[in-house]
């Protein structure tokens, strides 16, 4: 039997679906949107299993709240759980000189992959270092965060610089035995002896990126970020990530262009207890060609240490061909991937995804 609050938003579905087709952004009225993902998926084994999953269901509001300030937030339903993603209040009018400020629960200006959310990407599923290192939500907690564009003409030049709460240093991993090795780390002592969750140390971010633009067919981004909290809040341990990432594209006409991305991270984890000062590392290159509005086509390659295990590496690549029926409010994408651990067999899957949205926001290219 459903819960109450199951039912209530069964019922509140449909309704949000009928405002978003006539909603307008505006202080009152948010433009609301939903974008639903479907999946396919053949895993290589004894049995070749083949699953259908409907994999998430992303509601959003959007819309500036004054003259001076704008929110977003975003609800993703998975496996009849609900989470809020992202929910900030950003004010980018208000303060002078250049300076906006960030405040809420986000995905953390950490490289230029991470503050997309996955149905954009053309590869299906973030990386394998954002799900090893942090969690399969990509890099996220609640924080304040203050931006500033440089007054440049011929460039764009951003830095930022911010608090987090700090849950993203404990890990956030679903499932496995390194989830069990972070829970030991993080939480287990004082949940064992009664006592009330240690709330974590706030940590700090940073990230400066330059953007430039190469004649009128070609643009360049390339930035740097660091993280730096506490990852074992019992023992004091710090952990600190550094990312570096570049992203060229060139346009080679109407709908046509060339996008080359490639983003690594670096860690350092103080030792403890548990477990010895290690320092993981991992990586991400994609090529995606775009032949027009409605084809893209594209391949990847990616490698990242185990979080704690900075001698077990699994290596990752693959390809994607995409298709949009007229625009971007229904897609298909085919992903096969191959993944080759250094404990254990490498395995072949293929996934099969479809993207519908309803609403303003669209899964827009990465």
């Amino acid at each position: 039997m459903l819960s109450r609050f199951h039912a209530c938003t069964l019922l509140a579905c449909p309704l949000l679906l009928l405002l978003a087709g006539g909603a307008h952004a505006g202080p009152a009225n948010p433009a609301i949107s939903a974008i639903g993902d479907m999946r396919a998926l053949w895993t290589e084994s004894e049995e070749d299993d083949v699953a259908l999953e409907f994999h998430e269901l992303e509601l959003s509001f959007t819309g500036p709240v004054n003259p001076y300030a704008s929110a977003e937030i975003y609800v993703a339903a998975h496996e009849g759980e609900f989470e809020i993603e992202e929910a900030k209040l950003m004010l980018d009018r208000y303060l002078p000189g250049g300076f906006g400020l960030t405040i809420g629960r986000k995905l953390l200006d950490f490289g230029q992959l991470n503050v997309v959310h996955a149905h954009a990407y053309p590869f299906v599923d973030r990386p394998l270092m954002h799900s090893t290192f942090f969690s399969e939500d990509g890099i996220r907690d609640d924080g304040v965060r203050l931006d500033w564009i440089a007054p440049l003409e011929s460039a764009t030049l951003r830095a930022t610089a911010g608090a987090v709460r700090g849950d993203v240093f404990l890990g956030g991993h679903a499932h496995g035995e390194e989830d069990e090795h972070a829970e030991k780390l993080s939480l287990a002592p004082a949940e064992e002896e009664g006592e009330e969750e240690e709330a974590p140390d706030l940590g700090v971010s940073g990230r400066v990126d330059l953007f430039l633009e190469a004649g009128e067919g070609g643009s360049f981004l390339i930035g740097a970020s660091v993280l730096h909290g506490t990852h074992d809040v019992h023992e004091d341990a710090k952990a600190t990530w550094f990312g570096i990432d570049g992203k060229a594209s060139f346009d080679f006409g109407p709908a046509r262009a060339l996008v080359l991305n490639a983003e690594a991270i670096f860690g350092s984890l103080d030792e403890t207890e548990e477990a010895a000062s290690v320092d993981p590392n991992g990586f991400f290159g994609s090529v995606d060609f775009r032949a027009n509005r409605n084809w893209n086509v594209g391949g990847f390659v990616e490698s990242a240490t185990e979080r704690f295990d900075d001698d077990v590496r699994t290596n990752r690549y693959g390809g994607f061909i995409g298709m949009a029926l007229l625009e971007e409010s229904t897609l298909f994408r085919l992903v096969g991937h191959v993944t080759d651990p250094d404990e254990g067999e490498s395995e072949a899957g293929i996934t099969l995804q479809t993207i519908f949205a309803l609403g303003p926001h669209r899964p827009h290219r990465f």
